[in-house]
């Protein structure tokens, strides 16, 4: 009877922790083996506004790093999934060279900007570029995750990032992408966003690190 709770304990706190809002509602599906690569796509949640806000890539390379994991990060401030700012390449094109080159264990798309996004054809351009990307990450059958964010601040690009996850959570419906629940991060972080009530402070950015660290060590939980 000890031994059976005692190898029940760590899936009832991962069960807990996941209703609590804290993780993912489950891993993400793909391959089976350890978890040592992690490829990031994301946009200035992640990088930083142009270098006037703070990243979450250094504190996020210094817990994979803590846990024996590789990080590589692509995308770019300004990018939308299906529209890059006008010097980047399409996330799609640095997504397929990245697993290529890297081929990661996880990827975890984050993108929250979708100017237009009443614009129908839009719509169906951004339904298209997420399959798309859906398609490379998992072409060699890496974990996937989107991300669930906070809100910005002003009511128009709140709505369109309202959109963008709805279309979001309609591309990926049924093929194992959970989201990391950033959102519940940043409600319990402190003073996570710059004067802009969006994007992140050096604090945000380390509760960014910790939100995608605790998905990731959900899954090698379950995967080993």
């Amino acid at each position: 009877m000890r031994s059976s709770t005692k190898r029940s304990l760590p899936v009832l706190l991962v069960v807990a922790l996941a209703m609590s809002g804290c993780l993912p509602s489950a891993p993400a599906t793909g391959r089976q083996g350890p978890v040592r690569k992690v490829a990031l796509i994301g946009d200035s949640l992640t990088f930083g506004l142009f270098g006037t806000t703070a990243s979450a890539i250094e504190p996020l390379r210094q817990r994979m790093s803590a846990s024996g994991i590789s990080l590589s990060v692509d995308g770019g401030p300004g990018d939308t999934l299906a529209t890059p700012w006008p010097t980047h390449a399409p996330w799609v094109d640095q997504l397929r060279a990245r697993i290529q080159s890297f081929d990661p264990d996880v990827v975890i798309i984050q993108s929250v900007l979708f100017p237009g996004a009443d614009d129908p054809n839009l719509q169906a351009n951004y339904r298209q570029a997420m399959a798309q990307l859906l398609d490379v990450a998992q072409s060699r059958g890496a974990h996937v995750y989107i991300v669930r964010h906070h809100r910005p601040t002003n009511s128009v690009e709140r709505h369109a990032a309202d959109v963008a996850e709805q279309l979001q959570a309609e591309v990926v419906a049924g093929r194992g992408v959970p989201a990391i629940p950033l959102d519940w991060w940043l409600a319990r972080c402190r003073r996570p966003f710059v004067a802009d009530g969006w994007h992140l402070s050096a604090d945000g950015a380390r509760c960014w690190a910790d939100a995608a660290t605790a998905a990731i060590n959900q899954l090698r939980n379950a995967i080993g």
